[in-house]
């Protein structure tokens, strides 16, 4: 099985299973020996006869075997014959052993990249299950002169001690790695390898709404009741199991009872809910067509079955109908169920995506979208009091503004989403109060200047100066009063100027026409009233005019003084290459600098990105700093980096920060060196799980509340 190394030349690993492999492969004899687990009912996937007679298996323990199979019906035998097939035989001389003999395949590699070329598999899924193996301690992993060196025990399989590390690939993962591990975690957990279930084990942190140290005080007791009772170990854990999540759990949460749901639900397959595989009624055929969603806006029930008014299945719910949206209690009641039914809704490969009414994007979108509010909420310290009702608000919430920027009907994408997961949604009703005619005021007939709508809220009380500037608008005309500032007309009739102040004991007085001038006078007045009458109108539309430029000059002054800002809200998908477009936004910051550094196709377009967020400009010489800077340090470094900056740019003084990108650069080189002080961790561990358009969201809000999250804003060094 590959280069034996030098000082393993002369070593010749002795055939030992053929005989006993072939006699464990023949039908028949697999059920006449005691295996530590009980069977699992339904086809198991059996082992060919090239696989018993291949020379990869050879050193392999048969019960190892078994185990795989039954973890990775699939490909997970064919995944180990490939990588045996590159493997060398050693015994107990590697660093981290125990101290007893062990014989063990090694696998020296580059990288794990260098290994999916090797086996000719891609590197996703190579990646996956490595990580899956390892967490299952079917392989180990360690470096060894900058090899990375793959350890498969050739012995009789040992599972670990706990789940915690598949927990956190489960939590932690993207979408497929998280699914898939799921379902090997539920068959390892069917097949009863642990001596106690992982749910009661220490340091073990699954959201869940009991009390863990509940099941701790009750789990041990009631094993030794029932094997003081002659029943087997194996089956009394078993048992207590079930009775500790099945029945503890329900007298823990008070607000939760077993019902005979409506029937009125699609068609389902198999959900699984907390681990447990149970049948409930979900979805399946008879979904609401696309026209209902897109057209009409409103789904309709299907009528019940047959089969369906046969079946009663027991469902959780809520004791009391919760008011809001949901005609009935909800099925889903808690942030784990949500996140399950989810993601048995993607995995779900009888699903024709093409004949939904909604595209898998979208539930891809809410799914992480949840995952990514749950993550904020725990490292808050806030999961522990968020109640099932608040989570549905948070989903509705969520499903529509998804349902805004995929202009799909709000209601409609929230009804036919509830329908797909067993649940059924109506949308809040506002109560119709009896509304009075006001009393017909006497029209005034003076004129209204007529003004576009202003957005709510735009108002604030005026400073002195645009007050003085509202002041020296021209006077409003008023027709009845006949209020009119006469300085800004021209006479038409010219008056004879009399000089009164000359003495009255003049000699020669000229003596004036009255009659003519009174005449000559009413002809003015009569001639003044038609020009003001006719210039009415053009006063009126100066002022009218003259008001809305002021508003308009008010509005602007409010706009330059407010804060904008200074990072992109959104990502242009034409700037970059559809794979990095994805992950940016669908996926957390710290998935995407994760990604970025393992995959280097996607660190030239990550680069363009760095660029645009910091500099915003496009700089040859630039982008291969970054590119470079993406290459040398790590992902935590950079993500840490990455937000300290951001945060740095928008706090109260970030505008004294001209240069991001020179800072971004000296914050990566400080922190691959030095700790990150306790308030940046604080945040970093809070914004590294959102999503970069849900991270400038937050800041777009942080800028606007000239809020101060740290002692300092930006640190130079």
């Amino acid at each position: 099985m590959g280069n034996v190394s030098k000082e393993y030349a002369g070593f010749v690993p002795p055939n030992i299973v053929h005989e006993e492999t072939e006699m464990y492969m023949q039908p028949g004899i697999i059920d006449a020996q005691e295996w530590p687990m009980p069977r699992v009912e339904g086809p198991q996937p059996a082992l060919s006869s090239a696989i018993a007679h291949s020379a990869d298996y050879e050193q392999v323990d048969p019960y190892t075997l078994d185990i795989i199979a039954r973890l990775f019906p699939s490909s997970g035998l064919e995944f180990l014959a490939l990588v045996l097939r590159n493997a060398t035989i050693k015994q107990n001389v590697l660093p981290g052993m125990d101290g007893h003999m062990e014989k063990v395949a090694v696998i020296s590699t580059r990288t794990i990249r260098t290994l999916a070329s090797t086996i000719k598999w891609g590197y996703d899924t190579t990646h996956k299950y490595v990580t899956v193996f390892c967490a299952l301690n079917l392989l180990r992993k360690s470096k060894h002169n900058k090899e990375l060196q793959i350890i498969f025990p050739l012995g009789k399989y040992q599972p670990p001690a706990s789940l915690q590390a598949l927990d956190n690939l489960i939590t932690q993962s993207r979408i497929k790695v998280s699914q898939f591990t799921r379902k090997v975690k539920e068959r390892f957990l069917s097949l009863n390898l642990m001596a106690i279930p992982q749910m009661f084990t220490q340091g073990t942190q699954q959201p869940s709404e009991c009390d863990p140290r509940v099941h701790q005080a009750l789990f041990r007791p009631m094993v030794a009741i029932l094997k003081s009772e002659g029943i087997d170990a194996v089956k009394g854990q078993h048992i207590v199991s079930r009775l500790v999540s099945e029945v503890i759990s329900k007298i823990t949460s008070p607000l939760q009872f077993n019902r005979v749901p409506d029937k009125s639900l699609p068609e389902s397959t198999n959900y699984q809910e907390r681990g447990r595989l149970q049948d409930r009624k979900v979805y399946h055929d008879g979904r609401p067509t696309s026209e209902k969603v897109y057209l009409s806006g409103r789904l309709e029930d299907e009528k019940p079955t047959l089969s369906e008014k046969s079946t009663q299945t027991v469902e959780k719910v809520y004791q009391n109908e919760q008011k809001g949206h949901a005609t009935r209690p909800e099925t889903v009641d808690s942030v784990s169920q949500l996140l399950y039914t989810y993601s048995d809704l993607l995995e779900d490969n009888s699903i024709n995506w093409e004949d939904m009414s909604l595209p898998r994007d979208f539930f891809e979108e809410l799914y992480a979208q949840i995952t990514t509010y749950y993550w904020r909420l725990h490292n808050t310290g806030l999961l522990a009091r968020t109640k099932g009702n608040i989570w549905k608000s948070v989903e509705l919430s969520i499903i529509k503004k998804i349902a805004y920027s995929y202009q799909v009907n709000e209601d409609a994408a929230c009804e036919y989403i509830f329908a797909c997961t067993g649940r059924s949604y109506q949308p809040r009703t506002t109560q119709q109060v009896a509304t009075y005619p006001a009393p017909i005021q006497p029209q005034e007939k003076s004129k209204t200047i007529q003004q576009d709508p202003l957005p709510e809220g735009w108002y604030e009380p005026p400073t002195g100066e645009q007050l003085q500037s509202m002041e020296s608008l021209p006077t409003r005309v008023d027709s009845k009063n006949q209020q009119v500032d006469y300085s800004a007309f021209k006479s038409t009739t010219s008056y004879a100027e009399v000089d009164y102040s000359a003495p009255e004991s003049t000699t020669n007085h000229a003596e004036v026409d009255y009659s003519a001038f009174e005449s000559t006078a009413n002809q003015s007045m009569v001639d003044s009233q038609q020009t003001m009458k006719t210039d009415d109108r053009d006063v009126d539309k100066s002022a009218s005019e003259a008001l809305s430029n002021s508003i308009s000059d008010y509005l602007t002054e409010l706009n330059s003084r407010e804060k904008v800002l200074r990072i992109p809200a959104q990502v242009d998908s034409k700037s970059y290459g559809d794979e990095l477009y994805n992950v940016i936004r669908k996926r957390n910051i710290n998935i995407l600098f994760n990604k970025i550094y393992t995959n280097v196709t996607l660190r030239k377009d990550a680069s363009k990105f760095i660029t645009k967020v910091f500099d915003d400009k496009e700089s040859d010489k630039v982008q291969k700093m970054n590119e470079s800077l993406l290459a040398k340090y790590k992902p935590e470094t950079v993500v840490t980096a990455f937000i300290d900056t951001i945060l740095s740019m928008h706090e109260p003084g970030g505008d004294s920060l001209q240069k991001p990108g020179a800072y971004f650069y000296s914050r990566c080189k400080y922190y691959a060196h030095e700790p990150v002080d306790e308030e940046t961790v604080k945040l970093v561990d809070l914004y590294a799980n959102m999503t970069y358009e849900q991270f400038a969201s937050e800041m777009r809000i942080l800028v606007s509340s000239d809020k101060k999250l740290r002692n300092k804003q930006y640190r130079g060094h």
